[in-house]
């Protein structure tokens, strides 16, 4: 998902994340490769054992654990016969003031694009989750604006939904959020079935929100999409394309959102006790 506002009372978002590695314990490590290899009786139960203990675990183990895999198998060895390419592994940082800075300014052995905020206290959730968020800007991603299929960066916002049975169109998160609909003739003589994946541009009124939910869309047909194409786009995806091209949140916005949360710490709280 992605990461595309940001208000006064979501500084508190910063407390558990981790920016894009640190130490971690040898102990914890021992753990984690104990009983990943420990001997279960029949394959079956060894293949639910390990994605028991992948989904269960804390993110920075995971993260060992991907690391290290990497490192047994080559794939990070510059490409030979056995691999065409070349893997690198990520650096993590704490989301702290000198952690973000580092990972949005230091450089690594690819080009970049963007950042990946993980809530560090949080277990593996498959899908579309708040628990990990993307966040880009223009001196870290070429890409921050979407382009189309030569590469242009198109003078409309473009989103791809998906035709539900009833007309209605949605995004691909659970549950969907509704951008509009088609009627019924328009859908016969387009030759469109439930389940199709459609590309819409945004049209000048915009996107209209009434207590931060989204009221009504403007948005007119373009066509189908590719048949490669496996999902519609998620709301926080066609949120944060929007805020971009409208009113971008930047570097400073996370840094002052971090400085916030770290004034807060700082400060004593008095509790009255009534009875």
């Amino acid at each position: 998902m992605y990461l595309q506002d940001l208000q006064e009372k979501d500084a508190l978002l910063f407390r558990p994340m981790e920016v894009l590695l640190v130490g971690y314990g040898m102990v914890l490590a021992c753990i984690i490769f104990l009983l990943l290899y420990l001997t279960v009786q029949g394959l079956g139960m060894s293949l639910v054992l390990l994605n028991l203990i992948v989904y269960s675990i804390v993110y920075f183990m995971r993260f060992f654990w991907l690391n290290s895999k990497l490192s047994e198998t080559g794939a990070c060895e510059p490409p030979s016969l056995y691999h065409k390419y070349r893997f690198s592994q990520v650096p993590i940082f704490n989301c702290d003031q000198s952690g973000l800075q580092m990972a949005y300014t230091g450089v690594v052995p690819y080009i970049k694009d963007g950042l990946l905020f993980y809530n560090k206290h949080a277990h593996y959730q498959a899908g579309n989750t708040p628990l990990t968020l993307v966040w880009k800007d223009e001196n870290c991603s070429q890409y921050v604006i979407d382009t189309d299929s030569k590469g242009q960066i198109p003078h409309q916002q473009q989103v791809v939904l998906e035709l539900q049975d009833d007309g209605k169109l949605s995004t691909s998160d659970d549950p969907p959020v509704v951008f509009g609909s088609l009627d019924e003739e328009f859908i016969q003589k387009s030759g469109l079935h439930s389940g199709n994946l459609l590309r819409f541009a945004i049209s000048d009124g915009g996107l209209s929100f009434v207590d931060g939910k989204l009221e009504k869309a403007d948005i007119h047909y373009l066509g189908k999409v590719n048949r490669a194409r496996a999902f519609a786009d998620s709301y926080s995806k066609v949120m944060f394309q929007y805020t971009v091209r409208h009113s971008p949140l930047r570097i400073d916005d996370l840094l002052a959102a971090i400085n916030s949360l770290g004034n807060q710490k700082s400060e004593t709280c008095d509790v009255e006790m009534i009875g």
